[in-house]
This record gives structure tokens, C-alpha cells and sequence, in this order.
């Protein structure tokens, strides 16, 4: 018991001095552990209840963009689907839902973005898309965009 209490300040010592010496970077060394860790603990414990409200074809002015459905995420322009998972979901403060996804197996050419952050403010659709995982975490989207439910024809 006494090594165990002899060790303990120095193993937590040791691990406080690891995180200041290692550079600040959300995704290496034991930050970038650590947020892996949270990330994966936070999705098992919220399992994703789907998002519903988002489904359906959404569009500019003249044309449809994306169409978001169960298992898929289309886009039109490309005619190409791709499989998505939800990562997060969320709502802002007026009770508007929002959700970010990551789309797999990107084409070059499509419209879509690996990490895609999606946000409903009263009938439109806020699309947020990132390249990667670093580009979400400092707020830099490479493509941003306000779309309209579109109906069907």
C-alpha cells in the first residue's frame, strides 16, 4: 500500500507535465487521445436517434444540391449517394436542430465534404463542409452554403 501511495504523485506529476510540454494539437499525442476517448464515449452513450427532420431534398434558387435520407446522402448534380454516420447531434438555443455528419468514400468532383455540419434555421438548411477533421475542429470550412427544402417533382 505504501508504494502505491508513494507512486501516485509522481505518475499524476508525470502526466501533468506531459500535457504542458506536449504541443497544443486537438488530434496528436494525449490531447488528441484524450479527445478520441471523449468522442467515442460520448457516442456510445447518446446512440443516434436519426434526424428526421432534415431528411429530404434540399436546394438553392434554380436547382436541388443534396437529398439526406436514412442511410444515404445524394448528390444530385453528381447523381452519386454516399454512406454517412452521425457524429453529433444537437440543438441551438431557439430550439433548432443541428447535426454533423461524416460522409465516406468522397468522388473528386462532388459537392460533399468529409465532415458536413448541418443546421436548420426556420425552413432553410445551413451546410457547413470541412475537408477534415482538423479543418472542423479550427472552424475552417471549405464550403459553405444556405439551401431550401425543395418538393418534389
Amino acid at each position: 500500500m505504501r508504494r502505491i501511495l508513494i507512486h501516485f504523485p509522481i505518475v499524476i506529476v508525470t502526466f501533468a507535465l506531459a500535457l504542458l510540454l506536449t504541443p497544443y494539437n486537438p488530434t496528436t499525442g494525449i490531447r488528441g487521445l484524450a479527445n478520441r476517448i471523449v468522442t467515442v464515449r460520448s457516442v456510445e452513450r447518446w446512440p443516434s436517434r436519426g434526424m428526421p427532420h432534415l431528411y429530404g431534398t434540399w436546394g438553392g434558387s434554380d436547382a436541388a444540391v443534396i437529398e439526406l435520407r436514412e442511410n444515404y446522402i445524394l448528390d444530385i448534380e453528381r447523381g452519386t449517394a454516399y454512406n454517412y454516420r452521425i457524429i453529433n447531434e444537437g440543438r441551438y438555443r431557439d430550439g433548432e436542430s443541428t447535426c454533423l455528419i461524416e460522409v465516406y468514400e468522397l468522388k473528386p468532383g462532388t459537392n460533399l465534404r468529409k465532415f458536413m455540419y448541418l443546421a436548420r434555421n426556420g425552413g432553410d438548411l445551413h451546410y457547413f463542409g470541412y475537408s477534415s477533421w482538423e479543418d472542423y475542429e479550427y472552424g475552417k470550412a471549405s464550403a459553405s452554403i444556405s439551401l431550401s427544402r425543395r418538393l418534389l417533382e
